[in-house]
């Protein structure tokens, strides 16, 4: 395991939490999901009256490079009319992910994804505007969080990290939990448990982080399923695990089973969330290496040792994910030796409890294929 001798744990400057936190949003420049205006347009218009309803062009309705530089643009103009104006982002993890990377470059100039791919993100200048972020999903965690996910023109998903990206508030209202469809409550809530798991795991030793992700990953797992089927109170539960599991991985990053989510998901049209439940069990079992902290994790959820690969496709099944990526079908089978080569020399493995080789990657792969 790395030790760093100096550990950081950031996050935003104010967390809002609870039933009717969002009711304390002040008045800004508003960035919004078109379904969450269309659920909770009384709210949304005391923020702003005229928001910006940022629609998705992916097969997944996740944001492109193009996407964010046309949100960039919008946004530039509307913080030069109200520069004293925060600007709220307010959606699932692709909206506030595209608007934090959207707000940086509208307020860098020549600010463009290649700069950003090469050198990261600068400091932002001294009037760049305040962001807050209001997640209404129960999984990526994006709104405590210094990363943020775009889909480059390849299709390939590409995590940018940087602590300019952390909001300077957050909002976690459960209100917005529950109107979820199942079907994205049990995939954004399994985003969320794969980001408690595998900040627990990470080779980076940070005990806030850890104390986070091992906590997420109870709440997550003991109240998922009845999340699933309609339990407001378990809802709320995953709502505030999944934050905390942004915390965790914000500090402490992720592995394997993301970096393989991020070659595979936006390549073949599968949600982020359902990708991470498909791979995570083969994931644990072959991080051997992590085994201790994978039963402190089956303890916290009354499973017996070594069963946690097990519990996770149990819940794949109630929650109707499968549990093989045969239904990829031949070209999929035909990448598996690119996708492998490609996650061994992702910056995520660096993190991963066991440095696999990419021929054991490519098993993996072929394994939950057939």
């Amino acid at each position: 395991m790395e030790n760093n001798r100096i550990n950081t744990f950031h996050g935003p400057k104010f967390i809002f939490f609870g039933r009717g936190a969002a009711g304390k949003i002040p008045q800004g420049i508003a960035v919004v999901s078109p379904s969450v205006y269309k659920n909770f347009k009384a709210l949304l218009v005391k923020i702003d009256s005229n928001p910006v309803l940022f629609a998705r062009r992916g097969a997944l309705r996740e944001p492109g490079e193009g996407d964010v530089l046309t949100l960039a643009g919008i946004l530039r103009k509307k913080i030069k009319t109200a520069p004293s104006l925060p600007v709220v982002a307010v959606g699932g993890g692709s909206v506030i992910d595209a608007v934090k990377i959207a707000v940086r470059i509208a307020s860098s100039d020549g600010l463009t994804f290649e700069k950003i791919y090469n050198d990261g993100i600068p400091r932002p200048p001294k009037n760049s505007p305040y962001l807050i972020a209001v997640e209404t999903t129960a999984g990526t965690g994006t709104g405590v969080t210094g990363v943020a996910v775009v889909t480059k023109k390849d299709n390939v998903k590409r995590g940018i990290a940087s602590p300019y990206l952390i909001p300077d508030e957050a909002y976690y209202d459960p209100d917005f939990i529950d109107v979820l469809p199942n079907d994205i409550f049990a995939s954004s809530a399994m985003d969320a448990l794969t980001h408690a798991i595998e900040a627990y795991v990470s080779r980076i030793e940070n005990i806030p982080a850890d104390t986070m992700a091992l906590k997420a990953a109870e709440m997550i797992g003991n109240n998922i399923i009845a999340g699933y089927k309609g339990v407001l109170s378990a809802r709320e539960l995953v709502h505030y695990g999944n934050m905390m599991a942004g915390y965790a991985f914000s500090n402490a990053r992720l592995g394997l089973c993301h970096a393989l989510a991020h070659l595979i998901g936006g390549r073949f049209g599968v949600s982020h969330g359902r990708i991470n439940a498909i791979l995570l069990p083969d994931v644990i079992e072959h991080n051997i290496e992590a085994a201790e902290k994978y039963d402190r994790i089956a303890f916290s959820l009354g499973i017996s040792v070594g069963g946690l690969a097990k519990h996770i496709r149990c819940l794949n099944t109630e929650l109707g994910i499968a549990n093989s990526l045969s239904f990829l079908g031949e070209k999929f089978k035909s990448m598996i030796n690119t996708i492998a080569e490609e996650a061994s020399v992702s910056s995520l493995m660096k993190v991963n409890p066991c440095r696999l080789a990419p021929a054991e990657i490519a098993e993996m792969l072929s394994r939950l294929y057939g």
